[in-house]
């Protein structure tokens, strides 16, 4: 940070801009790194959905991990717009004040100054925590934080010239041997000492120094910047009486921030031209011609940013960066793709728990491989795997038809899904529903929003018994039939969504069927999040299905009951023909996690009402039958998706009923 907050004040911003951008700036946002969710294209969204965490393995040259646990792009972003006035074939001698900041080359181990170039790329290097942030590449180097090999860089002031240099410097905490336990404390420890004795070498050459108080912070104490910023000015105040004699006179100090001034560059000069580097050829060009296109119409940062954003969001590059450059006489916009280096191709993973009470949960783990550019530039093929109380093998192949969105798809899935079954309000049994089959669809995908599919399908359904209540083999058979079937996704969060619609809504006819042949089917899902008072959530969830008087087999019945869909009842408890429900609730933001540890936390309170039908024959009882019930739940987003604990009171045949509920991955 201390690079970042220097870098800032020599491109001209004043003291009290300075202060008033470490207020303003979500710097949670800034550190996390990937792609906006509303960014992101529609297949890339339905993986954010299928798994709703940050962990990516690369399976380019064998399994990869990513060489940090965040690219950087929304640091890279930030730097961009602040500095985007400044070219980078120009030196850091240049700008308002004279600037320099080290980094660390983990290919021959030494340090790097920054003297000239991109002073975003600069920033950006010498802030890369290792194993954090994904490191620069650049002529043969791989560029870390600085602080590893000179934490304090003194020598580079005195290099430029200066005659006095004051150093700031932060105290290692002091810990006890308690807390110095595990492999984290003690590598973190081991790396703080480290850098606290090349500080020291340092701080002998400084003319003075000053050590704030904040040994009681750590480095995920960032957001209490009042405190800190008001301990640095306390401590500097104290040796005020230093300090003066380098003070200058009102009239010089007027000079001086008057030159700095002059010499601060606009934040957007009208640009004249477009260069792209790095990246593929079809996306070097693409880009170059939207990018074009923007200059054209509007020119505007904004409207650069987005489309780079949107670029971002294929989910193929560590960070884009962009920044001015001059080229006989003309300012234009140079723009860097930064590709990642352990993918495509790519593979997510995630756990899936559902636990109710005594102690019964379903585990799952699910993972899911993604082939971009598979047997041509415009496919990509899909594989997905799930171990546990849910068995999952399957996959798509899915290729563009022209450039207009227009693709077809064909797929062939197998799942085995641990299903209890309840008889007069309590478990009676315990099934796993089978269901197998292929299928051809045609459609078309609104490049981040929308998706409608037309298709066919032919398959197998079936339920085995495991223990309790036996399931009638007339269950089991032949399935075919044609489906149209639309999404939307407008939300900006496949964990807990900010703002937006969703939806899901798929029409069927059903040509063969256990238990009933040539009949229509419909189903339809939704939800509708908005924020209230700046952190909280106000939230709409509805749905509902019909076979239209038909009776469907267990595998294809529609279910209620579980968190969010009547959660004082048992996960699919109610099973029925026709179904229909609503939930709405308000989650109010009690905290957050340090940015790569998670999100936002939330205690939140919803009402869920639900009706369902069933035909004679089936577990549930025929007949309409309204259930409600209302929750209080903890819910917090996290690394590995969200995580809920929450206790749900209902009442039903007269009798009020409590349970409590546990849930990590999928659940908006």
């Amino acid at each position: 940070m201390g690079a970042l907050i220097g870098g800032v004040y020599a491109s001209g911003m004043t003291a009290k801009e300075v202060h008033e951008l470490v207020v303003l700036v979500d710097w949670g946002r800034v550190f996390r790194g990937g792609p906006e969710f509303r960014d992101l294209r529609f297949r890339r969204k339905e993986d954010r959905r299928a798994f709703p965490n940050p962990i990516e393995l690369g399976l380019r040259g064998g399994l990869k991990t990513p060489s940090g646990f965040t690219s950087g792009q929304g640091l890279i972003l930030l730097l961009n717009q602040l500095f985007l006035g400044y070219p980078r074939d120009r030196t850091f001698d240049d700008l308002p004040t004279p600037f320099r900041c080290v980094a660390t080359d983990l290919v021959t181990g030494n340090r790097v100054e920054f003297a000239q170039g991109s002073l975003a790329e600069a920033l950006r290097a010498s802030s890369a925590i290792p194993g954090v942030f994904v490191p620069v590449r650049r002529d043969g180097q791989v560029l870390v934080d600085g602080g590893i090999v000179d934490n304090l860089p003194v020598e580079s002031a005195w290099s430029m010239g200066a005659t006095v240099v004051i150093a700031s410097v932060l105290p290692i905490p002091k810990l006890s041997t308690e807390e110095i336990q595990g492999i984290a404390a003690v590598a973190g420890r081991a790396v703080s000492i480290a850098i606290v004795q090349n500080e020291r070498l340092s701080l002998r050459r400084a003319t003075h120094v000053i050590e704030p108080p904040v040994a009681d912070f750590s480095g995920a104490d960032y957001e209490k910047h009042e405190v800190l910023i008001q301990r640095g000015y306390e401590e500097t105040a104290k040796q005020s009486a230093t300090f003066l004699p380098y003070a200058l006179s009102e009239e010089d100090w007027r000079q001086h921030m008057e030159k700095r001034k002059g010499a601060r560059r606009p934040n957007m000069p009208k640009l004249e031209f477009v260069e792209v580097s790095g990246g593929d050829t079809v996306s070097r060009l693409r880009l170059d011609k939207e990018l074009n296109r923007d200059l054209e119409q509007s020119g505007t940062r904004e409207r650069i940013e987005t489309t780079l954003s949107r670029e971002f969001g294929t989910m193929r590059y560590n960070w884009i960066d962009y920044s001015t450059m001059e080229r006989d006489g003309q300012a234009g916009l140079g723009v860097r793709l930064i590709e990642k280096r352990h993918g495509p191709p790519f593979l997510f993973f995630a756990p899936e728990i559902r636990g109710e009470d005594a102690g019964r949960a379903n585990l799952t783990l699910n993972a899911r491989a993604v082939f971009t550019e598979f047997v041509g530039k415009q496919a990509e093929l899909r594989a997905d795997i799930g171990l546990g109380s849910r068995t999952l093998l399957g996959a798509e192949y899915y290729r563009r038809i022209g450039d207009r969105g227009f693709f077809a798809a064909s797929r062939v899935s197998f799942s085995r899904t641990q299903t209890n079954l309840y008889s007069l309000g309590l478990r009676a049994g315990e099934v796993d529903i089978n269901r197998g089959g292929v299928g051809l669809d045609f459609g078309y995908t609104a490049a981040r929003f929308f998706e409608v599919r037309a298709g066919f399908d032919y398959g197998r359904v079936g339920a085995s018994s495991r223990v309790g209540t036996q399931v009638p083999s007339d269950n089991d058979g032949v399935v075919r039939n044609v489906s149209l079937s639309m999404s939307y996704d407008g939300q900006d969060s496949p964990q807990v969504p900010k703002q937006g619609l969703r939806g899901t809504a798929q029409a069927a006819y059903y040509f063969n069927a256990p238990l009933s042949s040539k009949f229509p089917f419909l189903q339809l899902d939704g939800s509708y999040f908005h924020t209230v008072r700046t952190t909280d959530r106000l939230f709409v969830l509805f749905g509902g299905g019909s076979s239209f008087g038909n009776r469907l087999p267990v595998p294809l019945q529609l279910t209620l009951g579980g968190p969010l869909r009547l959660g004082a009842f048992g996960i699919g408890q109610f099973r029925g023909d026709r179904m229909g429900y609503m939930t709405t609730g308000y989650l109010k933001k009690i905290g957050n996690l340090p940015p790569l540890l998670g999100g936002d936390v939330f205690l939140g309170g919803w009402a869920e009402g639900g009706l369902f039908d069933a035909n004679p024959g089936g577990f549930t009882p025929p007949g309409g039958a309204w259930k409600q019930s209302g929750t209080l739940a903890v819910v917090v987003e996290t690394p590995v998706g969200p995580v809920y604990a929450g206790w749900s009171l209902g009442r039903t045949d007269g009798f009020w009923r409590g349970k409590f509920s546990f849930l990590v991955g999928r659940f908006f």
